[in-house]
């Protein structure tokens, strides 16, 4: 109960802001402890993850593809 998983393509971490910045391995990572730590579901992830790196890149031109698949396990043990 409470697992979660990240699938993601190299475009999560190599998405570009404007000073041309990649999001990076240590900002998914960072992200990832704070999300689970407080989102639930597979869709509160979804949109946790699309918000922080949108934020990220703000209106730098897409570089590549934003692809991820999130599982979470929402059951929980009694």
């Amino acid at each position: 109960a409470g697992s979660r998983l990240v699938l993601y393509t190299d475009g999560v971490t190599e998405a570009r802001n404007g000073a041309g910045e990649l999001w990076g391995d240590d900002s998914l990572v960072s992200w990832w402890r704070a999300a689970t730590a407080r989102e639930a579901t597979a869709t509160g992830l979804k949109t946790s993850l699309t918000e922080a790196v949108r934020a990220f890149v703000g209106d730098a031109p897409a570089t590549d593809d934003l692809t991820f698949l999130l599982l979470a396990d929402n059951q929980l043990k009694v």
